[in-house]
């Protein structure tokens, strides 16, 4: 237990003289703890679609001029769907 608590002393004394250090890996290790987190969250608890045919997928909007991209989304409501069905 002596060597350990010697060994978090010692560490502590390095990133006292590197702040700028210290700074960067705590940022690092921020980024890689939220980036770890929103990933088993996103896995775990946000369901995924469960379509067989998402490439089929659409939204419309009765509001905004026509798009063909398909990475801009045309999105409507749902009065407006079923009249458009």
């Amino acid at each position: 237990m002596h060597t350990l608590w010697h060994s978090i002393r010692y560490a502590w004394r390095l990133l006292a003289r590197a702040p700028g250090f210290a700074a960067t890996a705590v940022l690092a290790l921020g980024v890689g703890a939220c980036t770890a987190l929103y990933t088993v969250v996103h896995a775990v608890l946000l369901p995924t679609a469960r379509h067989g045919r998402t490439s089929a997928m659409v939204a419309a909007d009765d509001e905004a001029p026509l798009r063909t991209a398909r990475t801009s989304p045309i999105l409507a409501s749902i009065p407006a769907h079923h009249e458009h069905r």
